[in-house]
């Protein structure tokens, strides 16, 4: 029974509160068409400040190009053609968000993660492969029909196009702070890659 305001609510209440969409982030930008899908099936034009729940389906079309903000502080960014299942925003007992994964059935994506990250509790699922993350960074990938293309980036910086920089020296990938992902294959015999070094 739930007492609000001194009144109070029988199981019938508490039944219609567990069947309500659970809010796990909303759209911060949203350019040409895109599309929700919620787990009732229900299909709505994607808007800046829209919610996303648990369950979700998000798809852009050729033209469209979204990014999601989820509670945990992760960005996660659709571009053109892209088809994504919001399929696990768990938490424990205590209220702690425990666990995420995103399902990217096609297209491109890129995210940066949130407080997820610090446990490896965020995945990202494609047909090709899982990703999960090791440390707070950012990735990007592309699925294509055989294969998945992901790059993992710690930290991005620019600098103005208008320095001059003489420099002697080879600069090489490995000299640039790099964040860590793991990538389980989905083989028949899977393989578990740590990938530490860019």
């Amino acid at each position: 029974m739930l007492v609000a305001s001194g009144v109070e609510f029988g199981g019938e209440y508490e039944a219609a509160l567990a069947l309500l969409p659970q809010v796990i982030g909303n759209i911060q930008t949203a350019t040409g068409c895109a599309a929700i899908t919620s787990a009732s099936g229900i299909a709505v034009q994607v808007t800046v400040g829209d919610p996303v729940c648990l369950g979700d389906v998000i798809e852009t079309a050729a033209d469209g190009r979204i990014e999601i903000r989820f509670i945990d502080g992760t960005m996660f960014e659709l571009s053109s053609d892209t088809r994504v299942v919001l399929s696990e925003f768990a938490w424990d007992s205590s209220g702690t968000l425990r666990s995420a994964l995103f399902a990217v059935t096609r297209g491109t994506f890129a995210f940066i993660a949130g407080r997820l990250a610090k446990t490896g509790s965020l995945c990202v699922d494609t047909p090709v492969g899982s990703i999960r993350s090791r440390a707070q960074a950012g990735g990007f990938g592309m699925l294509s029909l055989a294969a998945l293309v992901f790059s993992f980036v710690k930290e991005a910086q620019t600098a103005d196009p208008d320095v001059t920089f003489l420099n002697n020296d080879h600069i090489t990938y490995k000299d640039a702070p790099h964040g860590i992902f793991e990538l389980v294959t989905k083989e028949a015999i899977p393989r578990h890659i740590v990938v530490e070094d860019p």
